[in-house]
């Protein structure tokens, strides 16, 4: 069983480092849909015990990724594109919220905002240019996670984050596919700070609404290429 060991996660309780690590692996499709895993393994590749490898998995049952089998054992869960879709429906409504309530509020001090989106448009550059787009897809979770940062909405980004583990996954898929084009996506957020930074909240939405979205088009070549991947209806 391949998997990779995040440094980020490393100084974490164990708890929470294993379960990150598992759900990294899985978004990332490192463990891929179908995979048979082991408790025994992952214990023995984390160097931790098994009791917080089992809670992991339970965890990660409960999100919809693994499924547990009685007498077969764990497995990665394939991608349920119903709650893809839902997912997505929640993060385009609630981003758009999140949005307005960026543009409209007149207390707002914005000047660190702009500071720290247009470090991370750098950053976006970079990963682009290095064709690091593992660390680009992380990159660009962090530039949206600011929106709801200077919004004090920091809770209902952690809550689409946790719910958006089916749709990431598509991302992935689309990326390896190549229907993930990246240098529209940096384009299109130097557009939506722009937009923001002009307070025209009718522009930015139109942006923000086109850059959630556009995954839609390619979701057939997606489930072309990889249909083993796919929960069947």
């Amino acid at each position: 069983m391949k998997l990779i060991n995040y440094q980020t996660f490393k100084k974490l309780a164990t708890g929470e480092y294993v379960y990150k690590t598992l759900r990294k692996n899985i978004v990332n499709l490192v463990l891929k849909p179908g995979d048979k895993l082991s408790e025994k393994e992952v214990a023995d590749y984390l160097k931790v015990s098994r009791t917080p490898v089992r809670e992991s998995f339970i965890k990660l049952a409960k999100e919809g990724v693994i499924n547990v089998l009685p007498q077969r054992g764990s497995f990665v869960a394939k991608i349920d594109l119903d709650i893809a879709d839902e997912a997505r429906f929640i993060r385009s409504n609630l981003e758009l919220a999140v949005l307005k309530d960026l543009i409209s509020s007149v207390n707002l001090d914005t000047s660190t905002l702009f500071l720290e989106l247009k470090h991370n448009l750098k950053l976006q550059e970079k990963f682009l240019k290095d064709k690091d787009y593992e660390n680009f897809l992380d990159i660009d979770d962090q530039f949206h996670q600011l929106l709801y940062k200077y919004t004090a909405k920091e809770f209902t980004w952690n809550f689409i984050n946790q719910s958006n583990i089916q749709y990431n996954r598509i991302r992935m898929l689309a990326n390896k596919t190549n229907n993930l084009d990246l240098e529209t996506n940096y384009q299109e957020h130097i557009q939506l700070v722009k937009a923001i930074e002009s307070s025209n909240y009718i522009e930015a939405s139109e942006i923000l609404k086109k850059h959630l979205n556009k995954i839609e088009s390619d979701r057939k070549s997606i489930i072309k290429a990889y249909p083993n991947y796919f929960k069947s209806k």
